[in-house]
């Protein structure tokens, strides 16, 4: 008895289907089910079988596949392919931006579509290629252009360690930032002001803050008209690296540290970090170091510090 070859087109769907899956974090859409050859009572067949689950309207998930953030967020992008984008809040927390979590689903769309539950989408008329690109799979909208979205639906501080995040991992550059700004921030749209305002005060961008901890800081001293220092020093002794600091006042010979969960946590660094301030403290220098709750819970005293050691009068925080 001569045993029947396999059917070779069921093969082909399935391996590329596994390919489509494996692809696109566990999903597919009918589009590209037609395309490899499932019928559309061949799909209800997957769904029966418990392989295939409805996700969103065209858009189904692997069974098996884990149901993660990125994974709703691709099936938001797969409901209508080259015309929907995640964006806004959602961008910025892919693009993995400080003080942007993946609490929500947010999507630039050029097209009509039903809101989906749990989704919340802009509406644009066009979406220019540069404003888009691919991030881990996912259709996102580029860094700079992720920032301006924000601008118009954050506050200026979650914007401020945004943007500070952004040029610091160098995800953007200033002039391109700059650029598309100039080229989408019309008078009157929302946002625009405060990003117009925050990139003002950081001049050409050679240095800017690189924590949160740094961006409240300046905010602080900025809010109380006290100077800034430098930030993100290098400080050295006779041509010696002795370390890069958080802000360095030259003249007053005084270094302002922010200790954050980020880059102080752990026991080798704050042994480092003592050393280094005594070998400071011993020749001239003022360090005064600062935490999270300092500036969270007392900012007065911050204030208070930072001016007795530049010899100037504090302002009062209200």
């Amino acid at each position: 008895m001569v045993a029947m070859r396999p059917n070779r087109r069921r093969e082909d769907r399935e391996v590329e289907l596994g390919r489509l899956l494996a692809s696109s974090y566990g999903l597919v859409t009918r589009a590209q089910l037609r395309r490899i050859g499932f019928t559309d009572s061949g799909v209800q067949r997957l769904v029966r079988a418990g392989r295939l689950a409805r996700v969103l309207p065209g858009v189904y998930g692997s069974a098996s596949a884990p149901k993660t953030w990125e994974m709703q967020a691709m099936a938001g992008c797969l409901r209508s392919p080259g015309r929907v984008w995640l964006s806004h809040r959602s961008a910025a927390a892919h693009h993995g931006f400080l003080g942007c979590g993946k609490d929500r689903l947010e999507f630039l769309t050029t097209t009509r579509m039903r809101l989906a539950r749990g989704h919340l989408l802009h509406c644009v008329a066009t979406m220019p290629e540069c404003d888009v690109e691919v991030v881990r799979g996912i259709p996102t909208t580029s860094p700079a252009r992720t920032l301006l979205d924000l601008a118009a639906v954050v506050n200026e501080e979650t914007l401020e360690v945004a943007l500070d995040d952004a040029l610091c991992t160098h995800k953007v550059r200033l002039a391109r930032l700059r650029w598309r700004l100039e080229q989408l921030g019309a008078k009157g749209k929302p946002g625009t002001t405060n990003l117009r305002s925050l990139l003002e005060v950081r001049g050409d961008g050679s240095i800017v803050p690189t924590t949160i901890l740094e961006t409240k800081l300046v905010r602080l001293l900025r809010k109380v008209q006290l100077p800034i220092g430098k930030a993100q020093h290098r400080l050295e002794e006779n041509g010696r690296l002795i370390d890069r600091v958080d802000f360095i006042y030259p003249e007053q010979r005084l270094v302002v540290e922010v200790d954050g969960t980020r880059w102080h946590a752990g026991r080798r660094a704050r042994t480092r970090d003592a050393e280094r301030d005594n070998y400071l403290n011993i020749r001239g220098w003022i360090v005064l170091r600062f935490t999270w709750f300092d500036l969270v819970e007392r900012p007065d005293y911050v204030v208070e510090q930072i001016a007795a050691a530049l010899g100037v009068r504090p302002l009062l925080v209200p």
